[in-house]
């Protein structure tokens, strides 16, 4: 009923799935039916195998993962640990009642290592949908600005150019193809934020089960979302990916760092500022569905927070949208 064919566990932790919990939940003396138990992995830092749970399980843990991405695409992808923790768990209590299992949501609601537990998995799959847009940028970063890995030194003066530009964020902007200049009138529509949300197909496969909800109204064309948006754009899209090169050799970065939830919150105030904004505010729309249509319609194409910037640090460079 809700089940994704993606983002399967290894078999090296489907193996290391070995016992059972019991029936009876923490810290109150209520019995639950058999099938709500949970087969835990026998590492205690392992998510659970989805596969492993009965099949009333399997289907709440798939909706609840589809839940989670939503808030992803749609609300923040970066939370506090302890807001995370809450909306994982509503999350859960959610997709139990959305698949009709009471059994399942009452137990939720009454053992908080049962939810615990049960959270590891959306919260594994949001991780791993990350993992990958990063791992779609990295492949695409040094084709795209001719980065010479053959020579550190030349590549690390490649990425400090690349990085000092103004504005602060150039890689939104795509560059004119003679002058090399950007071009600000063209906010979002750099080839490698399109490439990384056409070209991951864990992000292609979760927008095309949730695509009803990228139109803003009943019959209208979708859009992006503002928070994938800034998330591929920002995040994955480009800045962290080309910082991986900063020493002139690759070096692997942890994706939930400060610098992405940074990158991340300006991307995402200067979209606010392009909404409201007088300037651009009637492009807005038009531009968020060309995206849409660039990353999924296209032939070829698969289908540490801190507070959001006040002034966004791009949004008084853009004083136009060019959509042609």
């Amino acid at each position: 009923m809700y089940k994704s064919q993606t983002l399967q566990l290894s078999k090296a932790a489907s193996r290391s799935v070995t016992h059972r919990a019991s029936n009876r939940g923490v810290g109150n003396n209520k019995t639950y039916e058999e099938y709500t138990n949970l087969v835990l992995p026998t590492r205690s830092n392992s998510a659970l195998s989805i596969k492993a749970q009965s099949d009333e399980v399997e289907h709440v843990l798939h909706r609840a993962i589809d839940i989670c991405i939503s808030k992803l695409f749609f609300k923040t992808a970066f939370s506090l640990l302890r807001d995370k923790k809450r909306d994982n768990r509503s999350a859960l209590i959610q997709a139990a009642r959305d698949c009709g299992d009471r059994e399942i949501e009452q137990r939720l609601k009454d053992d908080k290592r049962y939810a615990m537990w049960m959270a590891t998995v959306p919260n594994a799959r949001a991780n791993v949908l990350k993992t990958r847009m990063m791992n779609a940028a990295t492949r695409s970063v040094v084709e795209l600005y001719g980065l010479e890995i053959s020579d550190v030194d030349a590549c690390k003066a490649r990425v400090a150019f690349l990085t000092s530009r103004t504005p602060e964020y150039p890689f939104i902007f795509p560059e004119d193809p003679q002058s090399g200049k950007l071009l600000v009138d063209k906010p979002f529509l750099h080839p490698l934020i399109i490439r990384v949300l056409s070209h991951s197909q864990t992000l292609s496969e979760a927008v095309q089960r949730l695509l009803p909800e990228f139109s803003p109204m009943k019959g209208s064309e979708p859009e992006i979302p503002s928070s994938l948006l800034a998330l591929a754009s920002s995040a994955v899209g480009a800045y962290c990916a080309l910082m991986e090169w900063e020493n002139g050799t690759r070096s692997s970065m942890t994706f939930n760092k400060k610098l992405a939830a940074s990158v991340y919150q300006d991307n995402l105030a200067t979209l606010s500022k392009l909404a409201e904004d007088t300037k651009t505010a009637s492009s807005y729309h038009p531009l968020m569905r060309k995206i849409f249509s660039l990353a999924y319609n296209e032939p070829g194409n698969i289908c540490l927070q801190r507070p959001r910037t006040v002034n966004a640090r791009m949004s008084a460079t853009i004083v136009a949208i060019n959509l042609d």
